[in-house]
């Protein structure tokens, strides 16, 4: 995947710029209430409560068996194709926009290479974004983040980086243009360019949704325990910021279809 280091640049300077700009706190766990309780997401589908267990400054989710799904989205789908809270930004990939999120990976399976026991969607205006998959380390390893793409209609393995997602994480992902970037505790450690990933589904929801925001787990052939703390976006950081951040930073794989609910 051919992506233009320009770009990344400017991506990279957005996500610089993103703690400058106001931030949208889409879930806060020091306020010790589920991310469904705090007014832009809805925990999904239906008895998947059962899966959440509410702790001191964090939420865990556990899926338990790879038949289960469960996870947060900034969207009513599948009862109505309207956001959870309208005052939700538009995510405007022109400008660019940032989404952070404190994460720990307890433990993760999954059935082939192409799935995910937890991953993140991160859709823009015009449907266009990445998914994200995240695994666990392993016998005291590596984990991996990486990113779902297209061969065909099918959902496959792409980008994909060795990374600790065992020890919680401070991540920001960046979206501009048509890359993105992914920042590890300050560090970048995986980009590419966007995605339409509506041909990969037999329907045209979730990867048809605009400004789309999915975390969890949303595939029946994996599985995963995570802990959450905290869950922001920085929508349109703006123009001189990014100025600004640019000056900074010149000085320093799905094989079958995924059900979806």
């Amino acid at each position: 995947m051919q992506v233009h280091v320009r770009a990344l640049v400017a991506l990279a300077s957005t996500i610089l710029v993103a703690s400058s700009a106001k931030a949208l706190t889409i879930y806060d766990g020091s306020l010790n209430t589920a991310p469904e309780a705090q007014g832009y997401v809805l925990l999904g589908p239906p008895g998947a409560s059962t899966y959440e267990t509410q702790g001191t400054g964090k939420v865990t989710l556990n899926t338990a068996a790879s038949s289960n799904q469960a996870g947060w989205a900034n969207n009513l789908f599948p009862l109505i194709n309207l956001p959870v809270n309208s005052n939700f930004p538009t995510l405007n990939s022109t400008n660019g926009f940032v989404l952070s999120f404190d994460l720990k990976v307890l433990s993760e399976s999954h059935d082939n290479e192409n799935r995910a026991g937890f991953s993140v969607i991160l859709l823009d205006s015009n449907h266009l974004g990445v998914e994200l998959g995240f695994w666990a380390p392993i016998q005291a390893g590596l984990g991996h983040v990486w990113a779902q793409s297209l061969s065909g209609t099918n959902f496959v393995h792409g980008e994909d980086v060795g990374f600790d997602t065992g020890s919680t994480t401070h991540y920001d992902l960046g979206i501009q243009g048509g890359t993105y970037q992914l920042f590890a505790n300050g560090n970048p450690i995986l980009n590419g360019n966007t995605r339409d990933y509506l041909p990969g589904d037999a329907s045209p929801d979730p990867y048809g949704l605009n400004n789309y925001l999915f975390v969890g787990d949303d595939t029946t052939n994996a599985t995963a325990s995570i802990e959450l703390s905290s869950l922001s976006i920085v929508p349109e950081p703006g123009s001189a910021l990014l100025m600004l951040g640019g000056f900074c930073l010149a000085t320093i794989r799905r094989s079958c279809v995924k059900s979806r609910f």
